[in-house]
């Protein structure tokens, strides 16, 4: 882990001291090429200084549109290393999602690989100044970009592997996250470097990383969480298996069971999958443990993911991209308190306030505030946003408001209950889709379920269920409510229940309701 000794740490330092520690220790497994820590910072260590022989400079900001590879991990501690502000987008990013973020965080280096080398181009050309292609490209494909263009590997090559020394300190920004969006336009997150290795030590404290952790990452690391499986793997020198996606599960088994695998971290939807599969118990004996993020765990999965893996420890986590990570239920709790997101991580205190401000006690439902090292910056080029949810105590201390309502017991846990946003009010009651969607997920038979408010001349906003069956279930709309009639009151019944395929999903892997809206 890296030495509390350091003077300050920054994001680049993951990857530097491990690489003094165990330069021999493989760091990075995709497919069946592995990188030690010795060669992904000597890779690291020549991008940075390509860079900045381009002119790339202290806090340039640089987008990288890449799937899941060893480039994007390499990009990533490149761009830092030089001094840079990094943004990894989704390699699937639609067109204009990736304009309005070239042209909101004001990139003007772009790596990116053949497949995608014109659109990134031609989506914003204004701000380019270099463009860097990890992968070959035909002649006609040349000729199509501009002259700024510069390959990957002669970038790497031409370069010599010894650290390039620019000064930085750790309240500089390390990297942009943009959110999915999901209510509105992108915004950048700004996560300086002190603030990320807060999350990132407070994390590996609570999951009990250590060396000989090999963690697998499915998720892609434009997604904070997908990204958080190389920061926490190279703090502690341990190894991580990158995947490209989820799509081929199990091929993905497959591997976490040859490779040893150890922790398995994911989103509702991945699980909703691994569910699907016919597995034995003891099929992956090594891993110790799984952690869902991104949304709430339902309480039916957490309770189906026991039974399948009974000796593997189950992380039920909540948190947010403007502080990384919030709570975590701690895997014992998960009898007593399944619907609980847990308390606060280590470092970190969380409370619940009133329309006012006022703390509230236990039983009491108000918003999650959280105060801690781990806050981020705020949203790029948005101060009256950044102003709405970082606020100032009177004594002058910053706090995140979530928009999230929740409950605590007198134990200290916190309940989720909705997103303020995500308020329906049907017969002038006040329903929150997640009680609704926690019913659906207790009918055998439902893989994924999300519930809306649409508008309606008579009830001011009518409750759908928006529903993904196993193939083998055999429901109807009719055995859905009548099911529901016995677990929600009256004025929390769905209107109506839609069957899908597959519900839309955002880049991070979540459900999209504004998709389903739309």
């Amino acid at each position: 882990m890296v030495s509390a000794t350091e003077r300050a740490i920054f994001v680049s330092d993951l990857l530097r001291i491990s690489a003094q520690r165990t330069p021999d220790k493989v760091a990075l497994i995709v497919h069946e090429r592995h990188w030690t820590y010795g060669e992904l910072e000597a890779q690291t260590n020549q991008l940075a200084r390509g860079l900045h022989k381009l002119g790339f400079a202290r806090h340039d900001r640089a987008v990288v549109v890449l799937p899941n590879s060893a480039e994007a991990i390499v990009a990533f501690f490149g761009i830092i290393k030089a001094g840079g502000i990094a943004c990894i987008l989704n390699a699937g990013i639609k067109v204009a999602k990736l304009g309005h973020i070239l042209r909101d965080s004001g990139a003007t280096l772009r790596i990116t690989d053949h497949s995608r080398a014109a659109q990134v181009v031609a989506t914003d050309s204004a701000g380019l100044q270099q463009l860097v292609v990890t992968s070959h490209l035909a002649n006609e494909e040349v000729s199509a970009l501009p002259l700024s263009m510069v390959s990957w590997s002669s970038l790497i090559h031409e370069s010599d592997d010894m650290p390039l020394l620019v000064p930085m300190i750790d309240q500089d920004l390390a990297f942009l996250v943009y959110t999915s969006g999901s209510t509105g336009e992108a915004k950048g997150v700004m996560c300086p470097h002190a603030a990320v290795i807060a999350a990132v030590d407070s994390i590996t404290r609570y999951l009990e990383h250590t060396a000989d952790d090999v963690v697998i990452n499915v998720l892609p690391l434009a997604f904070d969480h997908g990204l958080y499986q190389a920061l926490t793997m190279f703090y502690v020198g341990g190894t991580l298996l990158l995947e490209r996606d989820f799509t081929f599960p199990y091929a993905t088994l497959h591997r976490i069971a040859l490779g040893g695998v150890t922790g398995f971290p994911g989103v509702p939807t991945v699980f909703a999958l691994l569910l699907q599969l016919r597995l034995r118990s003891n099929s992956l004996p090594n891993l110790r443990y799984i952690a869902s993020t991104g949304a709430a765990l339902p309480t039916a999965q957490i309770q189906q993911l026991r039974q399948r893996f009974p000796h593997v420890r189950i992380y039920s986590m909540y948190g947010l991209t403007e502080c990384k990570r919030v709570s975590f239920l701690p895997p014992a709790e998960l009898e007593r308190r399944p619907t609980s997101i847990g308390r606060g991580m280590p470092n970190e205190e969380i409370w619940l306030v009133d329309e006012h401000g006022q703390r509230l006690g236990p039983g009491q439902q108000g918003e999650l505030v959280i105060r801690g090292s781990n806050l981020m910056r705020g949203y790029w080029n948005r101060p009256e946003e950044t102003a709405r949810v970082f606020r100032q105590t009177p004594c002058g201390e910053r706090i995140l408001y979530s928009g999230d309502l929740m409950w605590m017991d007198e134990e200290g846990f916190f309940h989720f209950v909705g997103r303020r946003d995500d308020l329906i009010k049907s017969r002038g009651e006040k329903v929150y889709p997640r009680e609704v969607e926690d019913a659906l997920y207790a009918i055998p038979g439902i893989i994924e379920a999300a519930v809306l408010g649409v508008p309606d001349a008579t009830l001011g906003q009518m409750i759908v269920a928006h529903v993904v069956a196993a193939p083998a279930a055999e429901l109807s709309q009719e055995r859905i409510l009548e099911f529901l009639s016995g677990q929600l009151e009256p004025s929390a019944m769905p209107k109506a229940v839609y069957f899908h395929d597959s519900l839309p999903k955002n880049e991070s892997n979540k459900i999209d309701k504004l998709a389903l809206k739309q």
